[in-house]
């Protein structure tokens, strides 16, 4: 059986280490391309935040006690994406607990989305979802900050093509803005 032909940086390797294997791997799939915006700005933003607050309740989350929606760049030049975070402080380790699990169940469910859930086992409590449909990423990050007494959702949704002059001016309020503390 014949050796794959490896690629010149790998045969000085071969040559000096016979008995190791060398498994090249292929380049990663390409990001996916961006799509335009559905709809206005203002109106995909409104319906993303309706849809990360469906989500929430659907979790069983206690009443979020902030709300931030911002555009931030997107993977590509002149693509942005939206971000909707959803924040409860104090929340009840317990109760906490509680809904990490049911956002895990309900994210692994079948529906709209086909989601690819980690619940890692270490580290801070927490559930992350992606998703990708009609070339749109989705991302959904729920995690428990017990130090903080704090619960967040982080919902990303993009990358829409807008071009830059529409990324500037629909980032600029999130750059002039301090970043949520702590999410």
């Amino acid at each position: 059986m014949s050796e794959p032909q490896l690629p010149p940086f790998f045969r000085p390797l071969r040559e000096r280490l016979p008995d190791v294997d060398i498994v090249v791997l292929p380049p990663p799939a390409p990001r996916p391309e961006p799509v335009p915006l559905p709809a206005p700005p203002d109106e995909v933003a409104r319906r993303t935040a309706d849809w990360a607050r469906e989500l929430w309740d659907g979790f069983g989350a206690p009443e979020p006690t902030t709300t931030t929606v911002r555009w931030a760049p997107g993977g590509t030049r002149g693509a942005v994406a939206l971000e909707v975070l959803l924040v409860v402080t104090p929340v009840d380790a317990t109760a906490a607990l509680t809904v990490l699990a049911a956002a895990d169940d309900s994210l692994r469910a079948p529906g709209p989305l086909a989601w690819h859930v980690l619940a890692p086992p270490t580290g801070l409590a927490r559930v992350q979802a992606s998703a990708v449909a009609a070339g749109v990423r989705y991302a959904a990050d729920l995690v428990h900050v017990p130090a903080r007494d704090r619960l967040f959702l982080r919902l990303t949704v993009g990358d829409h093509e807008v071009g830059p002059d529409a990324v500037a001016t629909l980032t600029a309020a999130a750059d002039a803005r301090e970043g949520v503390d702590g999410a």
